[in-house]
């Protein structure tokens, strides 16, 4: 075993000989004899073991005999205790998640403060098998059932290839030491069922079960490579524009066979859960209008498309800005130019949606320049009655993250002078009896 863990070590890369491994120990037979395998191999090593304090005098037992192990090897240990319990109430995880938690939360620091290169943790074939199950019944995709990696950041797995058949040889045959967790033999966790109910059962009907069904997660891990290289090709044809408003044709996904898959590939980069991929898929097919938040993005799915915005990028809550009679311009939020000058004989209107042109006289000022509300209403240019602004977004198509950052002018009066940067007012358009020009340039 010593050489087919060598060699594992070696062919995925694992640790170089100058490499300074943090080894993870419980003291049960697998990380011992981990510990062991690779004190044996040579390498600079120092032991991590966490005391989950859920066992009592026994998991305080484990660690002393963790500590005195350690020693005896002339290797450094590090201890740290955990009130499990309470981090779990607190986070609301099982105790299962929160000890996870716990444990690679310590290790990354522990990695950062001492300069280790990766930690070792002693997971074997036979639980990339038991994995593998417990993910089938959790309704997993190939991520989930191609298990764990020989390699996953700076966690190492060199025992993963091994069985545990092998494993309990080695201790026997070396004579090492271990402690037995009495936790592993109550069935009310999933992965002790299937250790002690499915896999025997298993074994009654093909006696190469696990290492068959140990080949068939390295066949899914080598697929699910294949896979995630023609889904980015895939993804990347779908999103060209990777500013911090992305927007996608919500119809590419309602036409393909794949769609929902899809879907769900490219929003979880963006925090979003697998539940909310369902639920954004379904909300394809409804009124538009729905929105939803990942930790960092907030999606909106519209009429014809879908955006995904950043949420550091929306707008924050905006004090309205007052443009007195003699300003010149602003230069936030919004970058604006005023003028004021005689109306020419010969006044030709500028059309552009950048520009405003606006009877001075009828003005009443100060401006001010504000964010719309509901119940806002204006008579846009060219009309004669009335309009809610609500109204006419939607009349424009306008997203919702477009709706967000719409501004308005208003006068003294609270009445709407100019849609910013798309229409003015007809009550306040350049006619034939204006005598000056109030003119707003939004600039780039």
């Amino acid at each position: 075993m010593l050489q087919k863990v060598r060699q594992i070590i070696q062919s995925q890369e694992l640790i170089s000989d100058n490499q300074n491994v943090l080894v993870a120990v419980s003291g049960g037979i697998d990380s011992m004899v981990m510990l062991h395998v690779l004190h044996q191999l040579g390498y600079h090593l120092t032991v991590a073991h966490c005391n989950f304090s859920l066992r009592g005098e026994e998991s305080d037992a484990d660690a002393e005999f963790v500590q005195k192990k350690a020693q005896e090897m002339r290797i450094n240990c590090e201890v740290k205790q955990f009130d499990t319990q309470s981090y779990a109430s607190e986070n609301q995880l099982s105790i299962q998640m929160a000890a996870r938690e716990l444990r690679y939360n310590w290790f990354e620091e522990l990695l950062a403060q001492h300069g280790f290169d990766c930690v070792a943790v002693a997971h074997h074939r036979d639980d990339q098998v038991e994995t593998f199950f417990i993910n089938l019944l959790r309704g997993s995709g190939i991520h989930g059932l191609r298990g764990m990696q020989v390699r996953n950041g700076n966690v190492i797995r060199p025992l993963l290839f091994v069985s545990s058949n092998e494993i309990l040889h080695y201790a026997k045959h070396h004579r090492i030491a271990w402690r037995d967790d009495s936790s592993n033999s109550q069935e009310k966790y999933l992965r002790n069922k299937i250790r002690h109910r499915l896999l025997p059962l298993l074994e009654e009907i093909s006696t190469n079960a696990p290492e068959a069904i140990a080949k068939s997660t390295s066949f899914l891990n080598q697929e699910s490579l294949l896979y995630d290289e023609l889904l980015d090709e895939k993804l990347q044809k779908i999103v060209t524009d990777q500013t911090d408003m992305i927007q996608l044709d919500k119809h590419q996904f309602l036409s393909n066979p794949t769609g929902a898959q899809l879907l769900h590939e490219l929003l979880i980069r963006f925090g979003f859960s697998a539940s909310q991929t369902r639920n954004v898929f379904d909300s394809l097919s409804n009124m538009p209008g729905a929105i939803f938040s990942s930790e960092s993005h907030l999606l909106s799915v519209g009429r014809d498309q879908l955006e995904l915005v950043l949420k550091s990028k929306l707008p924050q809550a905006f004090t309205p800005v007052l443009i007195e009679e003699n300003s010149t311009g602003l230069s936030a939020p919004l970058n604006l130019m005023f003028k004021l000058y005689p109306k020419p004989q010969a006044f030709q209107p500028d059309r552009s949606c950048q520009m405003a042109q606006l009877d001075y006289t009828k003005l009443k000022f100060p401006l001010r320049l504000r964010t719309w509300k509901t119940g806002d209403r204006f008579r846009p240019f060219g009309m004669r009655g009335s309009k809610l602004l609500s109204d006419y977004f939607i009349d424009l198509h306008y997203s919702y993250f477009q709706k967000q950052q719409a501004f308005i002018i208003v006068d003294a009066d609270d009445e709407i002078v100019w849609l910013v940067g798309q229409r003015i007012d007809d009550r306040w358009k350049v006619s034939s009896s204006t005598k000056h020009i109030y003119e707003i340039a939004l600039l780039a």
